[in-house]
């Protein structure tokens, strides 16, 4: 006997001992396999607050053909008693995915942060349950189902994965160097310091030393109270000049060696999650693919992550300081010729 892909009324009978009315049901589709790997009978249904799925293994004398079920003696499928029941709140649902191998699918996600297997089914049912799945996810980030026009985005998006935003991947790639929030301020710190003395290394040897110090500017030293003591000045002067060239060394130096702990971590990190999440492939991603040009791919990405931190990064924020500083300076020195220029 063939099976449709609707649910039938004794699935209709089972739903109503779950406490489940035919119009509540959001989402739904048949499932033909238990975990062991034996063939079943079933259904997953998804309502507004959770996820009810219900299944049976075949009878003796049941035969599961790629039309669907047949018996020995011409028994109904409705004969299938449907006893293994799973019920998730949808609240307590994150991470879902859908994991494909060989002959079967399973559908995965975490319950209240514990891993677990919701439904198995056979690439019979893999189009609906493709469909159940994506529209399951906007609802659980949502609360609400897409429509048509948006989920024929998101799967031209899955699709072909240029199409993601680059804005989400940047944030997502940020999070791993969230966990190294120390680090990070210590860097920032120090990109502040190198602009910092960018800035007031030229102003404190031309502006200072040249036009206050050696011109004998008694109005400008009489304001630190070194007024005629030129000697004094210049010592002083010379002294702020080493501190300034020390400080600047130090913080190259912090700069350098945290710089390049946080960045070595930071793609170890990523590597490691990139390995895990090929690790739970299935072997059918592993055959459409070249082993050799996924690992040239992650080892390159990884590498540009590198190269973005150490050289890309410090250059935008220390630049952007300097800019702010030179042009502060320059409209205390002269804000008319700063506004020309």
């Amino acid at each position: 006997m063939k099976n449709d892909h609707n649910l039938t009324k004794a699935d209709i009978e089972k739903l109503s001992e779950l406490g489940i009315r035919e119009t509540e049901i959001l989402l739904k589709s048949r499932v033909d396999l238990a975990f062991d790997g034996e063939y079943a009978e079933g259904f997953i249904v998804v309502t507004k607050d959770k996820v009810s799925v219900v299944t049976g293994k075949l009878p003796e004398g049941y035969v599961n053909i790629f039309g669907g079920v047949e018996t020995n003696d011409d028994a109904p499928v409705s004969e299938v008693r449907l006893t293994d029941t799973a019920e998730y709140d949808l609240n307590g649902l994150a991470h879902l995915r859908l994991d494909s191998y060989i002959g079967s699918n399973v559908l995965t996600g975490e319950y209240e942060g514990r891993p677990v297997r919701i439904a198995a089914f056979t690439n019979r049912y893999s189009s609906d349950m493709n469909v159940l799945y994506r529209k399951l996810r906007t609802l659980i980030k949502t609360g609400e189902l897409p429509h048509e026009e948006e989920d024929v985005e998101d799967e031209i998006e899955e699709a072909d994965p240029k199409k993601k935003s680059k804005r989400s991947i940047f944030a997502r790639t940020l999070k791993y160097f969230l966990k190294y929030k120390l680090q990070i301020v210590i860097l920032f710190l120090t990109y502040a310091v190198s602009a910092v003395i960018g800035i007031a290394w030229p102003y404190l040897t031309g502006k200072v030393l040249f036009d206050n110090v050696l011109a004998m500017d008694d109005e400008f030293l009489s304001r630190f109270g070194l007024g005629g003591r030129y000697t004094l000045a210049l010592l002083i002067v010379a002294l702020m000049m080493i501190g300034v060239r020390l400080i600047q060394a130090i913080s190259n130096y912090l700069q350098i060696f945290v710089m390049a702990k946080v960045a070595s971590d930071t793609v170890r990190d990523i590597k490691t999650d990139v390995f895990d999440a090929m690790s739970r492939l299935s072997l059918n991603f592993f055959v459409n693919k070249q082993t050799g040009g996924l690992m040239t791919r992650v080892l390159s990405d990884s590498e540009r992550v590198r190269e973005f931190f150490i050289d890309g990064l410090p250059m935008l924020f220390v630049h952007g300081i300097t800019i702010i500083a030179t042009f502060t300076v320059m409209y205390r020195l002269n804000w008319k010729m700063a506004l020309i220029a």
